[in-house]
């Protein structure tokens, strides 16, 4: 087992404990073998962390997934990312993105997108974290938490876990990549941005809120940039939404209840009951 808090710097040739190397380098990383509160790091190029041979999941509970300075991937090995009870943070340096491209399983957990340390191994860290050709297994209602500053892309289809919370801080941001793709969240909170740069007409990027069946509030706002976002509303709770909203994509509302209040406004381009 690795002392809680330590870096494990993934590279090429074996995994190195804080510049020592492990005793076994053949013994690949996993839930029985690996502290779960350590910060696994990428470094000098992109790396997998489950084992190929032997699918094997890895828990990671109070600890992360970072990169080195440069963007870097962490790439599909067979097992998944287990989010533990303790939590777990995604995190790329600043500047940079790091893409998830393993499966991982976020269960009733809090994941949490970027990190408020100064530095971790010297980088800070409130860079983008991109959910490539992996994805979340998960049917539990957990919750993904951006920190302000860093950003969640939703980079492949069906990238977010259906049932989990999106909590987007000020400053951070959801950003929407697949072009005429539907998105689906269970919840939407915080006062972040969600954006695309993404111009598909059929529907564009949407995004789908409300399949947990929770009532939340949305403080942030449905940006228009390069591309419109649109929303959906569905589920039996209600969305509110509070901030000034400026896609011109449409909003509908398939189930549940949709609300603005207090300083909620929306140009979206039409808004459709089902």
């Amino acid at each position: 087992m690795f002392q809680a808090g330590s870096i494990i710097r993934i590279q090429a040739s074996s995994p190195v404990l804080l510049g020592v190397p492990r005793n076994n380098a053949a013994t690949p990383f996993g839930a029985t073998r690996a502290g779960t509160a350590v910060v696994y790091e990428l470094y000098n190029g992109s790396r997998i962390l489950t084992n190929q041979a032997t699918p094997e999941d890895v828990t990671v509970s109070g600890g992360g997934i970072t990169n080195d300075s440069v963007p870097r991937s962490l790439d599909g090995g067979g097992g998944r990312i287990l989010i533990g009870s303790g939590g777990a943070y995604f995190t790329a340096t600043t500047g940079t993105t790091l893409t998830i491209n393993d499966d991982f399983d976020l269960g009733a957990n809090t994941l949490t997108i970027g990190n408020v340390e100064p530095s971790i191994g010297g980088n800070p860290k409130l860079g983008t974290i991109s959910f490539g050709g992996g994805g979340s297994r998960s049917l539990a209602a957990g919750v993904i938490d951006v920190l302000p500053g860093a950003q969640l892309r939703a980079g492949a289809t069906h990238a977010l876990p259906d049932l989990a919370t999106i909590n987007v801080g000020a400053g951070g941001s959801l950003f929407l990549t697949q072009n005429d793709a539907i998105e689906t969240v269970g919840g939407l909170t915080g006062s972040g941005t969600v954006v695309t740069d993404q111009t598909g007409t059929i529907p564009s990027p949407n995004l789908r809120v409300g399949l947990n069946n929770l009532s939340t509030t949305f403080a942030g706002a449905f940006a228009a940039g390069a591309g419109n976002p649109g929303l959906t509303k569905i589920g039996t709770g209600t969305l509110t939404l509070t901030g000034v909203n400026t896609t011109v994509r449409n909003l509908n509302v398939d189930q549940g209840t949709l609300r603005f209040a207090d300083t909620g406004t929306g140009l979206f381009g039409t808004y459709i009951v089902a």
